[in-house]
């Protein structure tokens, strides 16, 4: 069985696909969230989300020799941004 297959419905319905990658919701703690970044091409882990108390938001930390262009970058900024505006609600 996949890990796919052992997530939660609820989780794999607050995913988000763009045009590049997909953002998998892996993690849901009483306040935060935790995704996994995929790229839609290939289906690898490009890095993960998840909530950053120090700087209290969101941070993206990619795995080891990722390579971004430009909107792949603007597509999870786009992301981390919408995560925190909902966490300061």
């Amino acid at each position: 069985m996949t890990m796919e297959a052992l997530r939660p419905a609820e989780y794999k319905a607050q995913d988000r696909r763009t045009k590049y990658m997909t953002f998998r919701l892996i993690d849901k703690k009483p306040k935060t969230t935790e995704w996994c970044v995929e790229n839609n091409k290939s289906g690898g882990t490009l890095g993960f989300i998840e909530w950053y108390g120090p700087w209290r938001q969101y941070v993206f930390t990619p795995l080891e020799e990722c390579v971004f262009n430009n909107d792949c970058l603007s597509e999870i900024a786009t992301f981390l941004t919408d995560l925190n505006a909902r966490q300061r609600r």
